[in-house]
């Protein structure tokens, strides 16, 4: 039988008439595109799970508060750092105790500068308007001593953050942090030790080691924001998340001292501040 097509049966044979007559083929139904349902139900979905996820964190409207300012509505303020005129050639310290163990010599991390004069261990902060107590997460910082130095020389942190103690050397070394006079800690460090303190206080810490070892000393710039950095190897800086607005920017090193400068930061840019730091 022919399937190409729909036949209705007439009753009895009659003659000359044929057992089967031709009918008119049934209309199809269209077919129906199902993408268009299934983006929708996707859609309903997610609407969903938006207005679940905002109510749970708290937020008006459904809306999930960003962690850190969206990028067009905030400034970077980024430079390099360097010292004028030709870098003095690397200096060391002389050792005056443990010489079986730290040698005779140490190098001298008070000015590290690259041979264009990029300076290192450049403390960079930022001071103004609607920026203190702005402090983010608490950090956590470590300071070490390995071959009879303090590792690393220079940091800076937000106020809040803890520092933890250790000791890679198998000698015995302290540590004497002050902001000014005032002495913060000061703790023995043997190898199998470890000690974790809070820095509570904005401030230049400075800390020693007072075994002897007159030669050991490091920095740790507490700041009362975030808004800060410390510059590497080839002298660069860039604190990101700005408020828009006018600050004073600052440059300490340890040697060549501070330096003040104002500084405007838009929404959405990058600032450019480079800086010279004269040898004293």
């Amino acid at each position: 039988m022919n399937t190409t097509a729909n036949f209705i049966r007439i009753g009895k044979v009659r003659k000359g008439l044929p057992d089967f007559v031709f009918s008119k083929p049934a209309a199809r139904r269209p077919e129906v595109d199902p993408r268009p349902r299934r983006a929708l139900a996707a859609a309903l979905v997610l609407a969903a799970l938006w207005f679940v996820a905002g109510d749970a964190a708290g937020q008006p409207g459904g809306r999930i508060a960003a962690s850190r300012p969206l990028p067009y509505t905030t400034g970077t303020l980024a430079g390099t750092v360097r010292l004028s005129g030709p870098p003095p050639p690397p200096g060391v310290l002389r050792v005056h105790k443990e010489q079986a163990f730290c040698g005779s010599l140490v190098p001298d991390q008070s000015l590290v500068a690259a041979s264009g004069g990029a300076l290192k261990n450049v403390v960079v902060t930022l001071r103004g308007p609607g920026l203190d107590g702005r402090t983010g997460q608490p950090r956590n910082l470590q300071l070490d001593n390995i071959g009879c130095r303090f590792a690393p020389h220079v940091q800076a942190a937000p106020v809040g953050s803890n520092l933890l103690l250790l000791n890679s050397d198998v000698i015995l070394h302290d540590a004497h942090a002050r902001i000014g006079a005032r002495t913060l800690f000061n703790d023995g460090i043997p190898r199998w030790r470890r000690v974790t303190r809070t820095l509570r206080q904005p401030g230049l810490v400075r800390i020693i080691c007072e075994l002897h070892h007159a030669w050991m000393s490091a920095y740790i710039v507490v700041t009362p924001n975030r808004f800060f950095a410390v510059t590497g190897s080839r002298g660069r800086y860039a604190i990101d998340g700005i408020p828009p607005g006018t600050y004073d920017v600052r440059f300490w090193h340890e040697r060549l001292g501070e330096v003040e400068q104002r500084v405007v930061v838009s929404p959405g840019t990058t600032q450019r501040h480079d800086v010279t730091l004269p040898m004293r």
